[in-house]
């Protein structure tokens, strides 16, 4: 998760001041949570690639890609879950259901 001022305005104001001082050690700065898109959008290790899962950090299974400020950008491993389709489509299909009373 990403340190943004749009994390400020959704949480209510007794949750910001309690969760203020964690902020800073558990979330991204902007520009480390902006790395991944940079590197994906201009490298050309990644040119006519898609549907892969990345981070920044060394991860299990992972495999080369960029490298700025000391931290990698790789590509991870997905789990068996999401290359089910079957449970893809039930999914898509349970959301159908759920949204289909607002529509």
């Amino acid at each position: 998760m990403v340190n943004t001022a749009l994390n400020c305005s959704l949480a209510p104001a007794l949750l910001r001041f309690l969760f203020y001082p964690l902020s800073y050690s558990l979330l991204q700065s902007p520009s480390e949570g902006a790395r991944p898109v940079v590197f994906l959008a201009g490298s050309e290790r990644v040119e006519g690639r898609g549907g892969g899962f990345w981070a920044v950090g060394r991860k299990e299974g992972g495999k080369e890609g960029g490298k700025e400020g000391g931290k990698e950008v790789v590509e991870v491993s997905s789990s068996p879950e999401a290359e089910d389709t079957v449970l893809a489509h039930r999914l898509w299909m349970r959301c159908e259901e759920m949204v289909a009373p607002f529509l």
